[in-house]
Formats: structure tokens, sequence, C-alpha cells
């Protein structure tokens, strides 16, 4: 169950209502799903975020099949449901292969794949797992992407992080009716506060 309220117009302080009025125009006054429904509750930090996230996801020229692949990725470092079932059947429709999807998501052996899909699933994961992207790796990715796209990767992936904080901020860990759609298996579920800080001391250790 979500800790946060679903935000109505008369909730919101009056001087941050025309942000409010220019997030809901197209939803009916109302976010009640997603991110997007917990941002809301700081309308004008969240109008401001708007045009990035548009950008990135529906104006840039990189290579939507990447891009979705990238977030998936990150969404499987990150443990997001929500996140996963939102963006795995994109990524299969964008020419992301079942055989690459599953194995994201199973946390098994990778199968053969594209130069570029290779180079971006080891960037993420690099980067996720060691918190540093290696020379190697970074020069692998710079030659198939580019600077411009390359330099755009990582604010998508970080979209992703911060739609993954605020959805765990509100508990909203999995979109109602898809759990059986592409939902990742037993190992893929919400960490315990047990696994948590076990995380964060090995984390802190290093």
């Amino acid at each position: 169950m979500a800790r946060l309220p679903m935000v109505a117009r008369d909730m919101v302080p009056e001087q941050f209502r025309d942000a409010f009025d220019q997030l809901t125009a197209d939803s009916g006054g109302m976010i009640t799903t997603g991110p997007g429904s917990i941002t809301i509750n700081s309308p004008e930090m969240a109008l401001r975020r708007a045009p990035l996230t548009a950008y990135l996801r529906f104006e840039s020229t990189f290579s939507k099949r990447i891009q979705e692949l990238a977030i998936i990725t990150t969404a499987r470092a990150m443990d997001c449901q929500y996140v996963w079932n939102a963006h795995a059947p994109a990524a299969r429709l964008s020419g992301v292969s079942d055989a690459l999807v599953d194995a994201i998501r199973d946390n098994e052996a990778l199968p053969s794949m594209a130069s570029d899909e290779a180079a971006v699933v080891a960037f993420c994961r690099e980067f996720y797992t060691n918190h540093i992207v290696t020379q190697e790796t970074f020069d692998a990715a710079l030659e198939q992407f580019g600077t411009q796209h390359l330099v755009e990767l990582t604010p998508s992936w970080a979209a992703t992080r911060r739609s993954h904080s605020s959805l765990t901020l509100s508990r909203q860990t999995c979109l109602k009716g898809e759990q059986n759609l592409s939902c990742p298996s037993k190992s893929f579920q919400v960490p315990s506060k047990r696994r948590l800080r076990r995380r964060f001391n090995d984390d802190h250790s290093r």
C-alpha cells in the first residue's frame, strides 16, 4: 500500500497550483500512479524535472532499444519491480531479444548480443557493481554511442534511479495487474531490512 496520498488540487498551496495544473492537464486533474504521483507532492520541482525527462524519453535521437536496455539493466540492479514491469515490454518491442531480457531479469548468463547492447549492459553493470567504470568499458561505450549519446546515457539511468527512489518512498513496488506479465523471479523482490543493512555495510567496508 502506498504511504503517500493521491494529491488533489485543493491539497496544494496556492502558489504552486499553476505548476500542479500544468502537470495534471493531460490526466484529468490528478496523477494516480507511478513516480509522477509522488513527485507531484512538490509541483514546482516536478514541473522543472519534466522537460529533461521528456527530452530523454521522447526527443533524444539515442536508440530507443539501447535506452530501454539501459533502463531495465538499471531496474534489475536496483531491484525495482515497478520500473522493470513498466519497461521490460518496451525493451522487447524496441528490439531487445526475449533471451536477453529474461537473462537480465533472472540474473543468468547473458546470451550473445549485438555489440552496442554488450557495451551498454557492461557499462551499466560495472557502474552499479563497482561504482566506477573502467577505461576499457568507457572506450567501448564511446565507440558505440559517440560523445553526445554516451553523455545522455547517464541521466537516462539516473532518471530510473530517481523513479526508484520515489517509488520506494511511497512503497509502490509493482504495477497493478502486471505482476505476472514480466515480473522478475523470486530473487527480484523488494529487499528486506536485513538485506538492505548488509548491502549498506558491504558498500561502506570497501
